[in-house]
């Protein structure tokens, strides 16, 4: 059976309940399923470069992440996958547009609306961003070792996700992705909420 097109399947509602009870087994399956789709649409429709669709799908799919761990998708009128795929189209235009793409230091926190099919977000004030940073640094302080590792390799020094499973000894970039979106779960759940990860 198609899922409509402005509703959560069953399968959505089952994947976010078990994100927020700690278990990544279908967000596993989602992010693996969706994401040659994605690369291809931003692709084809953005004449965006396999490795910069990749990026934004990551972010995309870390900010959806975010969403369900934060309980921000409760009254969500669209399936998980049009939801990401919004979330994507709002990063590539931003990108288009010369912006900053979605970045941990810099993030500007976003209160999301998906109302009629677009997206509404509402930016901090500039002083509440350096009250934001400033917890940001406190919360990444308070974050594991492996977590704060993933976060450095990748933000501070730019390395790619195959060269952080080596460096680390995981088994795969993979891996890595898995555990970089749930760090950063970890995170940002301590940021929006001010306590501790």
């Amino acid at each position: 059976m198609q899922d409509a097109p402005f509703s959560l399947s069953q399968q959505d509602i089952k994947l976010m309940a078990e994100v927020v009870e700690g278990k990544y087994g279908l967000l596993d399956d989602f992010y693996r399923t969706n994401r040659t789709s994605f690369i291809r649409w931003a692709h084809n429709t953005y004449t965006l470069g396999a490795l910069e669709a990749e990026d934004i799908y990551q972010d995309a799919m870390e900010a959806l992440f975010q969403k369900i761990v934060l309980g921000k998708l409760e009254n969500i009128k669209a399936s998980l996958k049009s939801y990401l795929f919004s979330i994507g189209k709002y990063m590539i235009y931003r990108k288009i547009r010369g912006k900053n793409m979605y970045s941990l230091e810099t993030e500007e926190l976003e209160s999301e609306m998906f109302n009629s099919g677009q997206m509404q977000f509402i930016s901090i004030e500039t002083d509440q961003q350096e009250q934001q940073l400033e917890l940001v640094a406190r919360c990444k302080r308070k974050l594991s070792g492996a977590c704060h590792s993933i976060l450095d390799l990748y933000y501070a020094e730019k390395k790619s996700m195959k060269e952080i499973a080596f460096l680390l000894g995981y088994k795969n970039e993979d891996v890595v992705k898995s555990q970089k979106a749930r760090c950063l779960a970890e995170l940002r759940k301590c940021v929006m909420t001010g306590m501790d990860p």
